[in-house]
């Protein structure tokens, strides 16, 4: 299986099951590549998201299972930046986190069927854009909870060092200017 974050798909693999020795992660690259290797039979399972989940369920492939259903507190996908970055990036991560919220926004301010529209155009399939639907972001500043959650579930697998650091340690709201969701 090729590997995104594995902190929520060992979890998920452990809660269904399946041990650690029972499977292996083989690094494939980006979702596009994951879909590629899926197709060409070299890896016998990846982790997809839309748009390219559909496809591959029109194309036989079944879908086990979704992070979303399981894990209602994930936290989903994270733009991740050490200090250094942070410092050096700072108008580049600005104008990115500025778009992203503009992206956001326009979700929650455009009628539904214009969106839908809009992404099947963009090729996300009607499955696929009805879920861009149902799990449109309140913010782009993470909830408490689904912090939390990455944080129990490598606690759980084993994946913690000593001295970890905390939910507050892991989030910088400055960029943003907003604090974490309660």
């Amino acid at each position: 299986m090729p590997c995104p974050p594995p902190t929520h798909m060992r979890h998920l693999l452990g809660h269904h099951g399946l041990p650690p020795d029972a499977y292996e992660f083989e690094p494939v690259g980006g979702v596009r590549e994951r879909f590629e290797a899926l197709r060409s039979r070299s890896i016998d399972a990846a982790w997809l998201g839309p748009p390219l989940d559909e496809p591959a369920r029109q194309e036989g492939f079944v879908s086990l299972l979704a992070v979303e259903d399981e894990v209602p507190d994930f936290p989903g996908q994270a733009v991740v930046a050490g200090p250094t970055t942070r410092q050096a990036g700072r108008d580049n991560l600005s104008l990115y986190l500025t778009a992203l919220d503009r992206a956001r926004k326009w979700l929650h301010a455009t009628e539904d069927e214009q969106i839908l529209d809009v992404l099947t155009r963009g090729g996300y399939g009607p499955a696929s854009a009805q879920a861009a639907l149902r799990t449109r972001p309140a913010s782009l500043a993470p909830a408490r909870a689904g912090l939390q959650c990455v944080l129990t579930m490598r606690d759980k697998l084993g994946m913690m060092p000593d001295h970890a650091p905390g939910v507050d340690d892991l989030y910088d709201g400055r960029p943003l200017g907003l604090e974490l969701r309660s």
